[in-house]
């Protein structure tokens, strides 16, 4: 147990997830060695199976479906190497449907049998192809970026990939799984609140609202987007900048806030502050423009629940945990169940 813990601490799941997933299968013998305690019936008779069976049954059988669902291979049919260490995976679609804002697992066989690990899918249903975005921090995302990008460069860096070095597949998939992301369309408008990769799934979101109004404008509920974006690392911005610019330009339902948080190379300040193109943001090239500073999102929230008085409205964060605690308490404050007013809090954590 006190293996078990250690290994599931942040700090040590996240850079060598490999020690956390044997660790915590360990479980395994946990349960064995209690339910062979007793079995002497020295004091009485044992009983802790009668509680085991069921439960044991009922995920015998899920991890039962798991290893069936993951069964299925797919085609790397673009491996992207972006900014900031972020590598997209642009597959073949499976058989499987899914929506906006689901995430699905993923493994590589090359790299490890037996581990899964969960991205959320950046791409809309209606595209040819199933994208993840995966932001390269630990042990086993390092190895698929050695694998598919050894020379660490950026831009396309292999096509139509069926199998790794030693024939096995080189991805399989597993899912999809429901997020709290995807309830995001049953408001009329929506504030999206997203940290670093955790644009992910607001990506998907905003690629389904463009094609389901330019489609079928009675199917989409939504008639506005909040979007807020902060990253530490001005070049992070070019994973989406070209979907944003195109939305940007083609579409009125979408209000754009970006954020930068960390600091600026010499020559950012100089275009920041002495850029000869005063229409375009000196950072992305956007008409909004980059705000430079962390996003005060009790500030924001107080702002929109002003605009939003009496109205019903979905907020969605995709971040770290610190960002959500005060998105929660500001959704909370603002809220007025007298007056009507509802901000309802959605969050996904990594």
């Amino acid at each position: 147990m006190i293996l078990m813990y250690t290994s599931a601490v942040r700090v040590v799941r996240s850079p060598v997830f490999e020690i956390f997933w044997f660790t915590h299968h360990l479980y395994i013998l946990f349960y064995g060695l209690i339910l062979l305690h007793g079995c002497s019936a020295v004091l009485e008779p044992p009983t802790f199976w009668i509680w085991f069976v069921f439960p044991g049954m009922v995920y015998l059988i899920e991890r039962t479906v798991r290893v069936m669902r993951g069964s299925q291979s797919t085609i790397v049919l673009q491996a992207i190497a972006h900014p900031s260490r972020v590598l997209e995976l642009r597959m073949r679609k499976p058989q499987f449907l899914y929506i906006p804002g689901q995430y699905v697992f993923l493994s590589c066989p090359y790299i490890a049998n037996f581990e899964w690990h969960p991205f959320t899918i950046s791409s809309s249903p209606d595209e040819e192809f199933m994208s993840c975005h995966i932001r390269i921090i630990g042990d086993w995302t390092g190895k698929l970026w050695e694998l598919l990008n050894p020379d660490g460069v950026e831009g396309i860096v292999q096509e139509h990939m069926v199998t790794a070095p030693n024939g096995s597949p080189i991805i399989m998939i597993d899912g999809p799984y429901g997020a709290a992301s995807e309830e995001v369309f049953g408001f009329d408008t929506v504030i999206l609140f997203a940290a670093g990769i955790g644009v992910t799934p607001f990506a998907s979101i905003l690629k389904a609202i463009k094609h389901m109004l330019d489609v079928n404008p009675d199917q989409c509920r939504i008639q506005r987007v909040h979007f807020y974006w902060s990253n530490r690392d001005s070049t992070a911005f070019e994973w989406f900048i070209w979907l944003l610019a195109y939305l940007e330009q083609t579409c009125d339902f979408l209000d754009i806030n970006l954020f930068f948080t960390g600091n600026l190379t010499p020559d950012q300040v100089r275009a920041a502050h002495h850029g000869g193109d005063l229409d375009h943001d000196a950072i992305t090239g956007l008409n909004a423009k980059t705000t430079f500073a962390r996003p005060v999102v009790k500030n924001i929230i107080q702002q929109k629940a002003q605009e939003y008085q009496g109205q019903r409205v979905g907020v969605f964060f995709c971040g770290p945990p610190v960002i959500s605690k005060l998105l929660y308490d500001a959704c909370t404050s603002v809220t007025n169940a007298r007056e009507g007013t509802r901000f309802i809090y959605h969050k996904e954590n990594f």
